[in-house]
């Protein structure tokens, strides 16, 4: 009757197949986010999507392997009673990630705003993952992609067979800024890079991908073939 989406299983992980079957004859598409990531076997054809939940504030980074392995099945990042700096690392592990957040600031009438610089952020990497949905939901995401650095760098990689692009998101976990070189491309005809989260840098250079990451920061570069292209 209200046209919704679909249905929030509260505190669920699975669910009987007959409440699938009579959503699907009702109207198909309708979607089922569950707060605990599907049990194993059936349930994850059944549930569309669950929350990364129930994980630390620190250490960062940490990634999760569901969004990996299955990266159709959408997991937003939440942890909603996170205050202050700690929304940071919220918002961090999401970008880092290429997943989704919860913005929950009300917590059963408990107020835990975000700042507005880290609303700003959101704002940021909202419009980055929506421009670039295709590669951040390609294929082929490779979770902690090798980088040479050995001092605090990670990287994820997200890419899509189809399209001739990749996203590189780097978390400088230190102190301080890291400047690193020698890290190899995902594709070799990857010859451009842009910038397009963040506030370090990146290029090509001898062959290979070398970066500027501020710390305690994420930043996303987008690597293109010579022509620029990335079939986002």
């Amino acid at each position: 009757d209200t046209g919704a989406d679909g249905y929030q299983l509260d505190t669920m992980h699975d669910i009987p197949p007959v409440l699938r079957e009579k959503m699907n004859a009702l109207r198909k598409g309708l979607v089922l986010t569950s707060q605990a990531h599907p049990s194993r076997g059936l349930p994850l054809e059944l549930i569309t999507t669950s929350w990364d939940e129930f994980w630390r504030a620190d250490p960062m980074p940490e990634i999760d392997l569901l969004r990996f392995i299955c990266p159709l099945h959408i997991s937003p990042v939440i942890s909603r009673w996170l205050r202050m700096e700690d929304k940071t690392t919220l918002i961090n592990r999401a970008m880092f990630q290429g997943a989704p957040i919860v913005v929950w600031q009300d917590i059963f009438g408990r107020r835990l705003p975000f700042s507005a610089e880290q609303k700003t952020a959101i704002k940021q990497y909202k419009a980055v993952y929506l421009r670039y949905r295709s590669l951040y939901q390609g294929a082929k995401p490779i979770p902690l992609y090798p980088v040479p650095s050995g001092r605090g760098l990670y990287c994820n990689v997200f890419s899509d067979p189809g399209q001739r692009g990749a996203i590189c998101s780097f978390y400088n976990d230190s102190d301080d800024e890291i400047r690193a070189g020698g890290i190899r491309l995902y594709r070799e005809e990857h010859r451009r890079v842009k910038t397009i989260l963040g506030a370090g840098t990146g290029s090509v250079e001898n062959g290979a991908l070398a970066v500027r990451v501020p710390p305690r920061a994420v930043l996303h570069l987008l690597c293109q073939d010579a022509n620029g292209a990335h079939g986002g």
